[in-house]
């Protein structure tokens, strides 16, 4: 936004600034965090559309552009490599990243499903055209050398081309800026609640550190964990390479996990089948699930394929596979995690980890892990169904069905308590 070239801890020092500014916003007020959010995402569609209008003005000659359908000319000049293709797809991903926090936040929604399901699929398609017309705006007035090559980001590249370079682009570029503070708003709020969940249900260690909503009524440590997480990511590699390597970094455990979800949604959809269990509120199409499985594996085999430059020829300056290897490691670690809490330290200290079905303050049912000793552990299991529900409890059609699919993924067999 000015003519100063920063050093690489000025840069990381305004990141690390600019992260601390978003921890802060979010632990000092929930509610005016998501009321900025909202207006946040409101100047963020209405800056892509604003950058698709001018796309078309810059494409109908009506701007100093000289030439804007240069780079449409021999778009497809030049030759794919595999590693070229497997890195844009990563990046287009990454671009989509945050539309889950709508199911992070579910519990906080009113008819969630019927709500997201609606919502979710209308801010998708708009989003996507957006983003098309976007980059067709881009390519209208930047040319293709600068783009690649460019120290400056691609928008502002954009408003400089257009309008010239004059104080007014500084107030464009503003929007850039705030709209991507705005995603750091946005997320925080979404995978805290996820963080939270998993405290309170007694995955994590420490429950009351991660439940705690002392002293502003927020999540103050799934926060204050992202925040340490951040700046770890944010000093540690080059200033350069942080974006690449993060984004990618992203990108790679997430497609393992949504990998092992497709599958075994495929799974759970058998063996309700085969207990005859009516079909749910919301069922995601077959194809989905099929494409879903095939997309993950190609984003977890390619990666490891070289660039065309060697070693060092990817999108940052060291090895090109260090995101994929360190995600590697995270997913090990989060094996090892599972099978130390699970297995190897209740057989240490004589317990067994149990699922327990609790009813929350406004009558909603969740779950929670605890630890049975096994000096107790074949009457909890006389007392309780595979669900953690207790036997003599009335239940519904609905959590009826849950508890069957429950029952039949514990064992492998398909038995129930009926």
């Amino acid at each position: 936004m000015s003519d100063h070239t920063p050093t690489d801890w000025q840069v990381k020092g305004v990141a690390v600034a600019g992260y601390t500014v978003a921890v802060l916003a979010v632990i000092l007020h929930n509610r005016h965090a998501y009321h900025f959010a909202n207006v946040v995402g409101f100047i963020k569609i209405s800056t892509l559309l604003f950058i698709s209008i001018t796309g078309f003005v810059v494409l109908g000659g009506h701007t100093r552009v000289k030439n804007p359908t240069a780079n449409f000319q021999n778009s497809f000049q030049g030759k794919a490599t595999a590693y070229g293709t497997t890195n844009s797809l990563y990046k287009i991903i990454f671009s989509y990243a945050g539309f889950e926090n709508s199911f992070n936040v579910a519990n906080e929604v009113r008819n969630p499903v019927k709500k997201i399901r609606r919502n979710g699929f209308i801010a998708i398609c708009t989003v996507t055209v957006l983003y098309i017309l976007t980059v067709v705006a881009y390519y209208s007035a930047v040319p293709k050398e600068d783009i690649v090559g460019g120290k400056l980001t691609v928008a502002n590249l954009f408003f400089i081309n257009v309008f010239g370079d004059s104080k007014g682009i500084r107030a464009l570029n503003f929007l850039i800026a705030i709209s991507a503070f705005g995603n750091l708003v946005a997320v925080l709020i979404g995978s805290s609640r996820v963080i939270r969940e998993c405290g309170r249900q007694g995955v994590l260690p420490f429950t009351k550190f991660w439940v705690s909503t002392y002293p502003f009524g927020t999540a103050l440590g799934p926060y204050l964990f992202k925040y340490v997480i951040t700046l770890v990511m944010i000093l540690a590699p080059p200033a350069g390479d942080a974006f690449n390597f993060i984004t990618d970094l992203a990108v790679y455990p997430g497609s393992f996990f949504d990998f092992l979800m497709s599958v075994g949604l495929l799974i759970v959809r058998h063996k309700r089948k085969a207990l005859n269990l009516p079909r749910p509120v919301f069922k995601a199409w077959d194809i989905a699930i099929y494409f879903s499985i095939l997309k993950n594996l190609y984003l977890l085999i390619m990666p490891w394929y070289p660039p065309a430059g060697g070693a060092t020829g990817g999108d940052v300056s060291f090895w090109y596979a260090t995101y994929v290897v360190t995600s590697v490691g995270i997913l090990v670690g989060c094996a090892a995690y599972f099978w130390l809490w699970v297995h190897g330290i209740p057989r240490l200290r004589g317990y067994k980890i149990r699922e327990e079905v609790v009813t929350l303050d406004d009558g909603a049912k969740s779950h929670k892990l605890v630890k049975v000793p096994n000096s107790e552990i074949e009457e909890w299991d006389k007392k309780h169904d595979h669900s953690g529900r207790i036997i003599t409890e009335a239940i519904d059609p609905v959590d009826e069905a849950q508890s069957k699919i429950l029952i039949a993924g514990k064992d492998g067999t398909l038995s129930t308590t009926q």
